[in-house]
């Protein structure tokens, strides 16, 4: 039990915790809500987990040098007057290509087809294809 009181000494009501998690006060009919605390070293684990998650998955997203996207309407006349040096068909639809000054281009082409491929041996494409890369950031998100 507490010895007697000083005078001047105020009492100062006592803080009780009910099944909700809630702070409230001795006598104090009013709930509050908790005040914030610091994150634990778990929170902060976990935290710091995502945000180099995500930094690595956009580092190794990107490429060094990303070409330069045309339209399709470009990539037909490097295409008939024989600027196309070499191509790297990915997943399905993505033509990486290289002109002969070493420019590097892009062009989303769509499926790909017999006479595509009969085209670009007639120009003289050296083509290959690869097939999609997996990227980290997809699976994230």
């Amino acid at each position: 039990m507490e010895g007697p009181k000083k005078q001047g000494q105020e009492e100062r009501p006592t803080r009780l915790r009910d099944d909700r998690g809630l702070d409230r006060q001795e006598g104090d009919g009013e709930d509050r809500p908790r005040r914030w605390r610091r994150p634990s070293r778990t929170q902060a684990f976990w935290l710091f987990f995502v945000l180099v998650m995500i930094f690595t998955a956009k580092f190794f997203g990107s490429k060094p040098s990303d070409p330069q996207l045309v339209s399709y309407k470009e990539y037909r006349q490097y295409l008939e007057q024989d600027r196309i040096t070499e191509a790297v068909i990915v997943g399905e639809r993505e033509f990486e290509g290289v002109l002969h000054d070493g420019t590097r281009f892009v062009v989303n082409l769509g499926p790909i087809d017999a006479a595509t491929k009969r085209e670009w041996e007639e120009n003289g494409v050296n083509f290959r294809f690869e097939e999609e890369p997996f990227r980290l950031y997809n699976f994230l998100f």
